[in-house]
């Protein structure tokens, strides 16, 4: 059974993701099925994408979770990172962190972006 085109799935990841962070249902089909999540995400240009993961795509986005959904009590904020590799899938990767991890994101942000790859 195919997956579908595996270079578009983590399209529906962040469209669910982006819908879910604004309080909204985030079903495939009904009122939010022609939800346009791109103006809430940040694309790595291409030339950048390639040269930091070897990848096709990049994209990264925040997301400031409610105080009920506050992980461990603590951890407001969510980072987020997919990478997508044309023919090979996509990655994501979730950065939870605190106020006070706040402070220092984008430093943490630069570290982050020099460990993952996509092999040739």
């Amino acid at each position: 059974m195919p997956l579908g085109n595996v270079n578009q799935q983590h399209c529906a990841q962040i469209r669910a993701k982006t819908l879910l962070s604004l309080g909204k249902n985030a079903a495939i089909k009904g009122k939010n099925a022609s939800f346009n999540w791109k103006p809430h995400v940040n694309y790595y240009p291409q030339d950048e994408a390639k040269a930091k993961f070897n990848a096709d795509t990049a994209i990264h986005f925040s997301i400031s979770l409610k105080d009920k959904e506050y992980f461990k009590g603590k951890y407001k904020y969510i980072k987020a990172l997919f990478l997508q590799k044309n023919d090979s899938g996509f990655v994501n990767l979730y950065c939870l962190y605190t106020e006070e991890g706040k402070k220092n994101i984008h430093q943490y942000w630069k570290a982050l972006e020099t460990i993952l790859r996509y092999d040739e």
